[in-house]
């Protein structure tokens, strides 16, 4: 059972901004352990069976593709895989980020969603989005500068089509999560918010879990 993130944590990702390297993350690696991950492995126990199976970020940046940054992270992602869309949170000293929709996604997503948005289907995704943004949500897409090739520049969802990706994000500071159990709930009700994006991806992209 999921006990809430505890304060140690904030203590331990403060420390690590101020000291990151590895000698000081191996004397704390049991205060890692006890208030960062095994918290958050129970927490995705719990959330995996809505939101599909977890993946946890590990906080050590990859030497090969993080030339001139810190070796570690200073926040702990978790990404939770379901069909077509991706579910995501992470944790850090500072705040609660939670995100829904579809990061990365390949040529052929891009081509499907491209078409729905330019399609009749596309305003009920205008609908959807700005309910989400009304709700606190931030809407990103990795747009492109332009609008994409076979598609006018006057299109009504221009700046849709432009999106490379989706994504609804929020985010507390630790006084709304710190130190409760509630965390969970807390997650777990704002994925649900973006039910109606779920649908919309599930409905107008099909590829499965590509």
């Amino acid at each position: 059972m999921f006990p809430g993130w505890h304060a140690e944590l904030a203590e331990f990702f403060e420390g690590l901004r101020l000291h990151n390297d590895k000698t000081w993350f191996e004397r704390h690696r049991d205060m890692f352990t006890r208030a960062v991950m095994a918290p958050t492995e129970a927490l995705a126990a719990e959330l995996a069976p809505r939101y599909g199976e977890p993946h946890i970020f590990r906080l050590r940046r990859d030497a090969r593709f993080a030339a001139g940054q810190p070796p570690y992270r200073t926040a702990l992602g978790v990404q939770f895989d379901a069909t077509a869309v991706h579910y995501y949170l992470s944790v850090s000293a500072t705040e609660l980020v939670t995100s829904f929709g579809r990061t990365r996604p390949d040529d052929e997503w891009v081509r499907q969603f491209r078409a729905a948005v330019a399609g009749p289907a596309g305003k009920s995704l205008q609908d959807v989005l700005a309910g989400l943004a009304e709700g606190g949500f931030d809407i990103d897409g990795s747009s492109l500068k332009t609008t994409p090739r076979g598609f006018t520049a006057d299109h009504p969802r221009a700046d849709l089509l432009r999106y490379r990706a989706i994504t609804a994000t929020r985010r507390w500071p630790p006084r709304h999560w710190l130190g409760t159990p509630a965390a969970l709930d807390l997650i777990a009700r704002t994925f649900d918010e973006a039910a109606g994006l779920a649908r919309w991806l599930r409905t107008q992209i099909r590829i499965g879990d590509r």
